[in-house]
C-alpha cells in the first residue's frame, strides 16, 4: 500500500515534484528563522511564555491580513493581471520585511 502511494507521487509531473521540494526548503528556512528568533529573544531576556505569545501573534497577524485579501480576490472581477501584480507586490513587501 505504501509503495502504491509513493508511486503515485513519483508519477506526478516534474514541475509538481519541484514545487514540493521548493515548499519543503522554504518551510525549513522558515523554521530556522523561528528558532533563531527564539534564541535571540531568549538572549534579550524574554521568558518562554512571552516568546510563545510573540510567535502566536505573528501567525494571527498573517491570518488577519490574509482573510480580507482572500475575500477581495474572490469577489473581484478585475483582470487576472491586475490581481497578479498586486499579489506580487504584497509578496515582495512581505519578503523584504522579514
Amino acid at each position: 500500500m505504501i509503495n502504491r502511494i509513493a508511486r503515485s507521487y513519483f508519477d506526478l509531473p516534474s514541475n509538481i515534484l519541484f514545487l514540493f521540494w521548493v515548499e519543503l526548503c522554504l518551510n525549513l528556512v522558515h523554521v530556522g528563522f523561528i528558532l533563531i528568533l527564539n534564541i535571540y529573544l531568549r538572549s534579550e531576556g524574554f521568558s518562554d511564555p512571552e516568546i510563545a505569545s510573540f510567535n502566536s501573534l505573528r501567525f494571527i497577524g498573517a491570518l488577519a491580513f490574509s482573510l480580507p485579501l482572500g475575500i477581495y480576490i474572490k469577489s473581484k472581477n478585475a483582470s487576472t493581471q491586475c490581481l497578479k501584480e498586486k499579489i506580487v507586490l504584497i509578496s515582495l513587501n512581505h519578503a523584504l520585511n522579514l
